[in-house]
């Protein structure tokens, strides 16, 4: 076959496909048939049958096989980077523009593709469209376990989080005014639906207020457990007068600007608490509130905050110099610190 045989044919093939899209979209599977694709692509309806074999054939090529390029193009991607290397609320941003992307584009199509799962004349594509959705559902899985592990977050239910994650790109995507979303951008959209799932992920484990306060309630009715709030005696402070001196100036230079609402915890308190947690290896929901004054929560965040605004690496020097070392680990904290 000479290159403009190829070319012509591929020219042929791909005349079919824009009028198959056009009219599975229009019409749905049922309506559509070969005769009117073949007067639209301006082929002959045998040329039809030789390029895909049949109606079904040609379905899955135009409206189910974008699908699988994307899963091919997430795969090729992800294995340009290494796991962890990129922010979390990055690598989710990503995710869901190249869905939002998939989804938009194939929109018109859609309501087909639907209605083609649901039909029992076309058992082969609904298991075909099932088999595609579990692929993109397992590549996301093994990619979350991947992120997961090298962040040291390992509290949430990735499964669930995974099929929640695709459903809403897909609802969202696909049906913008059943949901009412035509009026809002799909970059305001996207950051929101990045933002709950990292930050979700993040924070899954950690102590909400209402567990807060039923914990206080359940210490408090507790014989077994000391009443009030006395420190425990036996506990070194970390953060003593000489260290405090060194860092707290640091800390209230770079300090976020006052916010309207509650006074924000004192920074000595919450470092005491993210040091205990980091030379411990307790989790952030662990640290006692009646010890520190302040909640892990509180401590967590501060301290990605720190870190974000490039503070934590200020004053890691000065905690190295108290005598508090420094060990690299990959967690979602990015140094674990042990006490010598």
């Amino acid at each position: 076959m000479t290159v403009q045989s190829e070319s012509r044919q591929a020219g042929t093939r791909e005349r079919i496909l824009v009028a198959a899209r056009q009219q599975f979209g229009e019409h749905g599977y049922r309506a559509t048939t070969t005769r009117r694709l073949a007067a639209q692509a301006r082929v002959s309806e045998p040329t039809i049958f030789r390029q895909f074999g049949s109606k079904a054939g040609l379905f899955e090529d135009a409206v189910v096989g974008p699908f699988t390029g994307f899963i091919e193009q997430q795969l090729a991607g992800w294995k340009l980077r290494e796991a962890g290397s990129v922010p979390i609320v990055d690598e989710t941003r990503h995710f869901y523009q190249d869905l939002f992307e998939l989804f938009s584009k194939e929109r018109s199509v859609i309501p087909a593709l639907l209605a083609a799962y649901h039909d029992d004349v076309t058992p082969a594509v609904s298991q075909r469209l099932e088999d595609c959705m579990r692929q993109v559902i397992t590549m996301l899985e093994m990619r979350t376990v991947e992120e997961s592990r090298s962040r040291g977050n390992v509290n949430f239910d990735v499964p669930c989080m995974v099929r929640i994650m695709v459903a809403m790109a897909f609802a969202l995507g696909t049906l913008p005014r059943l949901f009412n979303t035509e009026g809002l951008s799909r970059g305001r959209v996207i950051e929101e639906m990045a933002r709950l799932t990292a930050y979700g992920a993040e924070f899954r484990g950690q102590p909400i207020r209402e567990d807060r306060r039923e914990q206080g309630l359940a210490a408090a009715k507790s014989p077994d457990l000391p009443q009030g709030s006395a420190p425990d005696p036996s506990r070194r402070h970390l953060v003593d007068d000489h260290l405090w001196h060194e860092i707290g100036p640091v800390l209230a230079a770079r300090a976020n600007q006052p916010r309207p609402g509650r006074r924000p915890a004192a920074d000595r308190a919450v470092l005491e608490g993210i040091l205990h947690v980091l030379t411990t290896g307790m989790s952030w929901s662990a640290l006692p509130y009646e010890q520190f004054n302040v909640s892990g929560v509180t401590c967590w965040r501060r301290y990605r905050g720190w870190q974000s605004a490039a503070v934590w690496g200020e004053v890691l020097p000065v905690i190295e110099a108290a005598g508090i070392g420094i060990q690299s680990c990959r967690s979602t904290a990015s140094v674990l610190i042990v006490q010598r």
